[in-house]
C-alpha cells in the first residue's frame, strides 16, 4: 500500500501541469517552509522529482506514481492485477485430455484447476503462461488466445486472460513443489471433487469455441 503523504501528492499533482515549478508554486497547502521542505527532501531522496535551480520537476519515477493518482482527491488509485489462466489440452487416441493441477501451496490448497500465473512487469501475456507451464508442469506449449474474464474483488481486483495450450513436448512432471499434475479425460471432469470455485464456469468458457469477455463479481 502506498503511504504517501497528501502534500507530496499534491507536489507530484502541480508538477503534471506545471512540469517545472518554483518552491511557492508546489506549496500548495501552504505549509510553513519548514514543514513543507521536508515534503520535498522526501520526494528528492525518493527519486520522485529532481530540482535544477530553483525549478522542481517530475522525474521517470515520480511519473510512475503519477499515473497512479486520482488528481481529484489526491488518492492513490489501486487497479487491478494482471493475470493468465491456461487451460492444456492434448489429443490421445481420439480421447480428448485436460491437464489439471491440485494446488500445493496457500491459499487454495488442495483446489483442483487450471493454472494461473500474475504477468509480471516487461512480459508478454504468452510468456507469463510459458513461464507458468514450465515452472508448475515443467511443460512447453503452444497457446491460443480464448478470452477475457474481469473479476471484481475488493480482496484480490485481477484482469485474467484465458489462453489454450497444446503441448509441443511430451515429458510433464507429475509433482511439483507448486502442484501435483495429472491427465483427465475430458467425459470426466465433472466426476472431480474439490476444484477451484470457478471452475465449472471456467470450464465452460474454455471450451464454448467462441472468443468471450465477462464480468464476475465477488460478495
Amino acid at each position: 500500500m502506498n503511504h504517501t503523504h497528501p502534500a507530496q501528492l499534491a507536489v507530484i499533482r502541480q508538477l503534471l501541469f506545471a512540469p517545472q515549478s518554483r518552491f511557492s508554486q508546489l506549496n500548495v497547502f501552504r505549509l510553513d517552509n519548514n514543514h513543507f521542505d521536508y515534503h520535498l527532501q522526501r520526494l528528492l531522496k525518493n527519486g520522485q522529482i529532481t530540482k535544477d535551480g530553483n525549478l522542481y520537476s517530475l522525474t521517470s519515477t515520480g511519473l510512475k506514481l503519477a499515473n497512479q493518482i486520482d488528481t481529484n482527491d489526491l488518492t492513490i488509485v489501486n487497479q487491478p492485477k494482471l493475470g493468465v489462466l491456461i487451460c492444456v489440452t492434448k489429443l490421445v487416441n481420439n480421447q480428448k485430455l485436460i491437464l489439471l493441477g491440485k494446488r500445493l501451496k496457500n491459499p487454495n490448497i488442495n483446489k483442483i484447476g487450471f493454472y494461473a500465473s500474475k504477468v509480471r512487469l516487461g512480459e508478454s501475456i504468452y510468456q507469463s503462461a510459458n513461464r507458468c507451464l514450465i515452472e508448475e508442469v515443467g511443460l512447453e506449449c503452444l497457446f491460443a488466445y480464448s478470452g477475457t474474464v474481469r473479476i471484481i474483488d475488493p480482496e484480490n481486483d485481477r484482469l485474467m486472460i484465458y489462453l489454450k495450450a497444446k503441448p509441443v513436448s511430451t515429458n510433464y512432471l507429475p509433482r511439483t513443489n507448486r502442484s501435483i499434475n495429472k491427465w483427465f479425460p475430458v467425459s470426466q471432469i465433472e466426476h472431480i471433487s474439490h476444484t477451484f470455485n470457478d471452475f465449472s464456469e471456467d470450464l465452460r468458457l474454455f471450451f464454448s469455441n467462441r472468443k468471450f469477455f465477462s464480468e464476475r463479481t465477488v460478495i
